[in-house]
């Protein structure tokens, strides 16, 4: 009889945690999402660490990488060229990855993907190519806008 009462109160504490999770947003609550929002993001940290530990031939062979990507970015060459072309397209990919993200996740706004992101940069297409008279324009950012 004993196991039954405990799984009733497990079922009881349950549904108080659900509840309790489902108020705990960052507009009403901020104080109580942000604490264990930080707390979360140490634990996350924390467990990075020890992975990160665990594989330390892998992890010291990323730095070396890492170190001579860097020497050889800031060092003046004809190579620059391909990492001037590199850097522009991460930065086009993870800016509309990001987007994308953020659309998905949608911030609690409810607000719609098209309206926020594709409209605007479809909208700054058309401009472009409408005063160009044509679809042979430069890559966006426009350099008049």
């Amino acid at each position: 009889m004993k196991p039954h009462f405990k799984l009733f109160n497990n079922k009881q504490q349950k549904d108080r945690e659900r509840v309790e999770r489902a108020g705990l947003v960052l507009w009403r609550r901020p104080m109580p999402t942000l604490t264990y929002c930080s707390l979360e993001i140490i634990e996350l940290i924390k467990t990075l660490g020890k992975k990160l530990l665990q594989r330390k031939t892998w992890f010291a062979m990323f730095m070396v990488l890492a170190s001579f990507i860097v020497l050889l970015y800031h060092t003046p060459g004809s190579h620059q060229m391909a990492f001037d072309f590199f850097k522009n397209n991460a930065l086009f990919v993870s800016y509309w990855t990001g987007l994308g993200i953020l659309s998905s996740v949608g911030l609690g706004t409810g607000l719609h993907t098209f309206i926020l992101y594709l409209g605007p940069h479809i909208a700054s297409v058309t401009l472009a190519a409408y005063e160009c008279n044509s679809l042979n324009f430069p890559k966006p950012p426009y350099p008049d806008e």
